[in-house]
């Protein structure tokens, strides 16, 4: 099921063009350097390429959904390494429905923020729709964090390396809104690696932790 709609993804890619029977507009979004290619925007489905460096996050704007719609959208990324990668939906700090967002995370840009249960933007959950990331011919696993007012999030796992095909649903309930859909590759989301420095220190306060343990011992038995 998932590499077929994967093979459907890519031919709609390599054969669509620009084509567009609806005003809808994609495009990267805060000078990240990704670019949006080959956007072809036909019934309830959005299928482009997306060239993008996976050691960053990139967002994409999206703009002319029709309103209480599904949609399904499959994207084209480049070959990497893949070792996971994440999409977030966020709508805009200043739109309605925003009282129940929580402390935002700090890569949230200014001006936007995490979706609730009540803003309208999602990935259409319960729509049926495919919600997969393949690739070199494998399929990742995907978990859904949408069910409370923190956010929308979803999050691949697994590893390989190739061209890579993104599927998910996405939904605009009050229709023609702006929006942004956050992509991290693993690398983009990783704790940075402690200095070498840091780690000699580390290891000394264990050590030195470990040896007063040992003399308050010596000195209960002396």
């Amino acid at each position: 099921m998932r590499k077929t709609v994967a093979a459907l993804a890519v031919t709609a890619l390599l054969t669509s063009g620009t084509a567009s029977a609806e005003p809808i507009a994609v495009s990267a979004f805060g000078g990240s350097g990704a670019s949006v290619s080959g956007l072809a925007a036909l019934g309830n489905s959005i299928d482009f390429g997306l060239a993008f460096t996976t050691s960053a996050p990139v967002f994409l704007m999206f703009n002319g959904l029709r309103a209480e719609q599904n949609y399904q959208v499959n994207i084209a990324l480049p070959s990497a390494s893949w070792t996971g990668l994440t999409a977030e939906v966020l709508n805009s700090a200043g739109g309605p429905h925003n009282e129940g967002d929580p402390t935002q995370p700090g890569y949230i840009p200014t001006g936007w923020s995490t979706s609730t249960d009540d803003d309208g933007f999602s990935f259409a959950q319960r729509a049926g729709l495919a919600r997969s990331l393949v690739a070199g011919g494998g399929s990742f696993a995907v978990t859904a964090d949408e069910g409370t007012n923190l956010r929308d999030l979803l999050s691949f796992s697994g590893m390989a390396t190739g061209a890579a095909v993104l599927s998910f649903g996405l939904r605009d309930y009050d229709g023609n809104q702006s929006f942004l859909v956050r992509l991290a590759a693993a690398r983009a989301n990783a704790v940075p690696t402690p200095e070498p420095a840091s780690m000699l220190l580390v290891g000394a306060g264990l050590i030195g932790t470990a040896n007063a343990i040992r003399r308050r011992k010596g000195a209960r038995h002396g």
